[in-house]
């Protein structure tokens, strides 16, 4: 009898929660100018001369994952045919090699990239994102044929676009102080759901990597280490449906499976989108 209150009373929360942060980033953006000016390439965007060697390895990761990125491409385009807006986020987008045009007001990017700005969007730490595209191309260091300078360019880049990021402290204090309450209600939400299925590979996303996102035709669920932040992260996934399908309330796995790259179990979102 108590579940759709418990329920209620969750997102209840996780909206003061949203809300709070949409009221408090424009503050702390104004006190904090001059540290994000001090170290300006991790808070505002990175530099040109920085891009090249990102690049390379952007250029790598599609070589080698060409599926995942074609698919999310055109996810992207019918996700802007239908409702007109971008999608990606322009914002996340700064922090990686790009071109904008100032006659045309268009910017310019490779989709790997926005693979990159949607999971960073999403929650996952800036280190967790750069540190995933590292090892994956460095993995395959011979058949790229990688040169140490290379490695040693990528590492600098990475090193200074991961260091000083004031957001991604905000965020990691904000859910240290909030998320434990908020976990303690969502584990008792997720143990009401009965198992999704047993004919499918289901893995608990993790909050610590993204390795996660080439196991193509997996079921990914909430971490029940962290149900609460996991969740939030998965549910700003579920909009890129070419990509992340997902079951939930009016959606079935049987619908869902073998038209999508990966599933989300987003069964405790109480509404349908």
């Amino acid at each position: 009898m108590n579940k759709p209150l418990n329920q209620k009373w969750f997102y209840a929360q996780l909206l003061v929660y949203q809300m709070f942060m949409l009221f408090i980033n424009p503050i702390l953006v104004i006190v904090t100018l001059p540290y994000t000016f001090y170290h300006f390439s991790p808070n505002w965007g990175m530099q040109d001369k920085d891009m090249p060697p990102v690049q390379l390895y952007i250029d790598h990761f599609y070589r080698l994952h060409p599926d995942l990125i074609v698919g999310l491409h055109s996810n992207f385009e019918r996700l802007q045919l239908f409702t007109g807006k971008d999608p990606i986020p322009l914002q996340r987008i700064a922090f990686w090699p790009y071109k904008y045009d100032k006659n045309t007001g268009q910017t310019e990017f490779n989709f790997v990239a926005a693979l990159f700005a949607v999971l960073e969007d999403a929650g996952w730490p800036r280190r967790v994102i750069w540190t995933f595209l590292r090892d994956e191309v460095e993995k395959n260091t011979v058949d790229l044929g990688l040169t140490d300078a290379q490695k040693g360019e990528f590492a600098r880049v990475m090193q200074k676009m991961s260091s000083h990021h004031l957001a991604g402290y905000i965020t990691k204090l904000s859910h240290k102080v909030y998320g434990a309450r908020m976990n303690k209600q969502a584990r008792e939400m997720m143990s009401n759901l009965e198992p999704l299925t047993d004919l499918h590979t289901v893995i608990p996303v993790s909050l610590n990597s993204v390795d996660w996102v080439l196991q193509r035709g997996c079921v990914v669920s909430p971490n029940p280490t962290a149900v609460w932040e996991s969740f939030e992260r998965l549910s700003r996934l579920s909009k890129f449906s070419a990509i992340w399908g997902w079951v939930g309330k009016g959606r079935t796995l049987e619908e869902a499976i073998g038209k999508h790259w990966q599933i989300l179990d987003m069964r405790l979102k109480p509404w349908d989108e």
